[in-house]
């Protein structure tokens, strides 16, 4: 009988074979296999490391589609300016001309809005304009912003003497403002003080009054020869006095 195949035996000395040698020792095999797995370069990388090196391809994938989009978009955009600047079809020449002065009008225009630099007046402005909203929105920021007493003192040199107040020469926002071509009369000075005089006299007690005064609602028809006397010769006075204002005035300019 012959025997099992399992404990059958090739000679480890034939040349041409090639499979399994199973005369060898199993301690022989182990210690083949223990040699076999502690090489260097046939060892386990780390998954840390595995996870490095798959998001490094991520992002890699992810830089090409961007660029492939940027070349799409400046591509869209050079056929768009190509398009700009073509007869269309059933165009005139003076149309396609005019169509052309247009866009290059509205390009040049862009390009001084972004190359216009902006003032230092206008940036104080907008920054400004800023704080006032936010101190809107949150009314205790406007505690937090308030600067401190010593940025509003005054430096006092050495030997300065102070005679009185200083004068305010800028009238408030809400004050009324006069009109520059609004002329004011040569005599309203004199006027005022005559109404300071009439006033005065006003806090004289009754039957105090002077005997020549001329009610103003009378008529001088209805006046008496002393009361007309008395209204003329004021008239001749404001005349006089006109006459010497616009002299002075003349002669100043």
């Amino acid at each position: 009988m012959g025997r099992v195949s399992k404990h059958r035996k090739t000679k480890s000395c034939d040349p041409f074979y090639k499979g399994k040698k199973t005369d060898l020792p199993t301690k022989i095999k182990k210690i083949k296999k223990c040699a076999e797995g502690s090489g260097l370069e046939e060892q386990k990388m780390p998954r840390t490391m595995k996870d490095i090196l798959e998001r490094a391809k991520q992002m890699k994938g992810k830089k090409k589609k961007k660029l492939k989009r940027l070349d799409e978009g400046n591509k869209k955009v050079k056929k768009k300016k190509q398009a700009l600047f073509q007869q269309q079809k059933g165009e005139s020449k003076k149309k396609y001309f005019n169509r052309i002065d247009r866009e290059a009008a509205s390009a040049v225009v862009e390009s001084m809005k972004k190359n216009k630099k902006m003032s230092e007046r206008r940036k104080s402005h907008l920054k400004k304009r800023k704080e006032k909203e936010k101190v809107k929105k949150n009314p205790e920021r406007a505690l937090s912003t308030i600067k401190e007493f010593s940025d509003f003192k005054d430096e006092v040199k050495f030997g300065d003497v102070v005679l009185q107040p200083p004068m305010l020469t800028a009238k408030p926002r809400k004050a009324p403002l006069e009109s520059k071509a609004k002329k004011s009369l040569l005599l309203s000075s004199k006027f005022l003080s005559k109404e300071n005089q009439t006033l005065k006299s006003s806090d004289k007690p009754e039957g105090s009054d002077d005997k020549n005064s001329i009610p103003k609602s009378k008529k001088r028809k209805h006046m008496t020869e002393i009361e007309k006397a008395v209204l003329d010769k004021e008239r001749m006075r404001v005349i006089e006095a006109y006459k010497a204002a616009k002299k002075k005035t003349l002669g100043e300019k």
